[in-house]
């Protein structure tokens, strides 16, 4: 079974812009952002929020097969990783869920204002209410531009 590396863990939990992915039974693709993703201690999972609003194409797609993709992008550097496997968990967010939620979006919202992107902006991105989503890690692949974009990541 896969797991994540220290590595990957801080990419991950630091301030990556996450897109999450579905699709249905007749492979119609969704997407929707991402948030506070932390992964398990023994690094075979994934847990993340998606914004409700929006979601429910993605929501139903995961009911129906399961069939989920995440992808981490640390926006200053373009360091990318990207998660497949299978959502074992749709739910809501825990009164503690919260402070490790918006700990990511101000992280997120310094890295974009960084770049020159108004944090006022970067605020419309986000809703609050949110989806609490846990997946189990079967495919791992660096995203990164350059040679090895696209690579799977074996252990």
């Amino acid at each position: 079974m896969l797991s994540i590396d220290d590595e990957q863990k801080v990419l991950i939990e630091s301030d990556p812009a996450i897109s999450v992915g579905t699709r249905s039974a007749d492979l119609v693709p969704h997407a929707v952002r991402g948030w506070g993703a932390r992964v398990s201690p023994d690094g075979r999972s994934v847990e993340l929020f998606i914004d409700r609003p929006g979601a429910q194409r993605c929501v139903d797609d995961l009911r129906e097969n399961g069939r989920i993709a995440a992808c981490f992008v640390h926006i200053q550097t373009l360091r990318a990783l990207q998660l497949k496997g299978r959502c074992v968990e749709i739910g809501d967010p825990a009164p503690d869920d919260w402070a490790w939620i918006e700990n990511h979006r101000a992280a997120f919202t310094e890295a974009a204002a960084s770049l020159g992107l108004r944090r006022e902006l970067i605020r419309n991105l986000w809703s609050t209410q949110v989806v609490k989503l846990r997946l189990i890690i079967e495919e791992l692949f660096d995203q990164t531009p350059g040679p090895n974009a696209g690579k799977e990541i074996v252990e």
